[in-house]
């Protein structure tokens, strides 16, 4: 038979209460020493587990490190690529502007250029310059959206949308447009600036792409899981782009067989704005009365 149990909770146990290890009969000594040898393989086992977890905390600890380490090198990387795209749109501008001034020029002065063989060649170089002189504008526009949070202050939405309808004034009596606002918008915190120029750039570009014979775009909002939901609607045709969600990628337009002017931009400004306030913005492929857009913002 063995001795006593080894495990020294068992061994206290004993001497605390006198107790005589070979006066006990056999069958206790062998349920005790089961008992000892489970306490003795737990401690084992709980020996591993605690190493085991030490490691991982270790290695966790490195890992956070390294991932902390990368988010920082992608930041600054982001930032000097839109610090490159701000430079390079900035000074291919001025460039692109002179030559469209003197392409312009030459049109005015040199009677030749009139002639109807030449002048559709040289309208189509003029529009093309300015056209990509509007493209490096988007572009500048696009790169100068600040992303930090320092600028967010309390916004009542109710100017914002004052403000944009004022600045897009000429457009909607051009067109006739009806823009019906809620008379009650909600006060949110955000960067002013960027407020005004993403209604504005839903507010146009559902006016500009619509067709339709009475243009009516309509704004609706609630408040849902703390968040702010809104919604865009317009009585155009919608779109024909087969997944409508690529429209906020850069330079996708509505309908790319369509004469109207636009170069992609504005939309892919519209989610840069949304994402920066930890908002989504998406297309309702579903809604069958024209084109819809629901964004959040938080």
């Amino acid at each position: 038979m063995k001795g006593p149990p080894q495990h020294k909770l068992l061994e206290r146990q004993l001497r605390k209460h006198q107790i005589i290890w070979e006066e006990l009969p056999e069958n206790i000594q062998q349920l005790l020493n089961n008992v000892g040898e489970t306490y003795q393989h737990f401690e084992q086992e709980y020996n591993l587990i605690e190493r085991s977890i030490d490691i991982s905390s270790e290695e966790l600890i490195e890992t956070n490190i390294k991932l902390r380490k990368q988010a920082m090198e992608l930041k600054n990387t982001n930032k000097e690529l839109g610090e490159l795209a701000y430079a390079m749109s900035h000074d291919l501008k001025e460039p692109l502007r002179s030559i469209t001034m003197h392409l312009q020029m030459i049109k005015r002065i040199a009677p030749e250029v009139n002639r109807p063989d030449v002048k559709v060649y040289f309208d189509y170089v003029i529009d093309s310059s300015r056209r990509m002189f509007n493209m490096l504008s988007a572009m500048l526009n696009y790169a100068k959206i600040n992303t930090a949070h320092s600028d967010f202050t309390r916004v009542d939405l109710n100017m914002i949308l004052q403000q944009v309808t004022s600045n897009l004034s000429h457009m909607i009596q051009s067109e006739g447009a009806q823009i019906h606002i809620p008379k009650k918008l909600p006060a949110i915190k955000a960067e002013e600036t960027q407020m005004v120029q993403l209604f504005q750039n839903l507010i146009a570009n559902a006016i500009k792409f619509n067709h339709g014979q009475v243009v009516t775009v309509g704004i609706t909002w609630k408040r849902e899981k703390g968040a702010y939901h809104f919604s865009v609607t317009d009585n155009g045709k919608g779109t024909l782009i087969e997944n409508p969600n690529r429209l906020f990628e850069m330079f996708k337009m509505y309908h790319p067989d369509d004469h109207t002017e636009g170069i992609g931009m504005g939309l892919a400004i519209c989610k840069k704005i949304v994402s920066n306030h930890e908002g989504n913005i998406l297309i309702d492929h579903q809604y069958s009365d024209g084109f819809k857009i629901d964004f959040s913002l938080r």
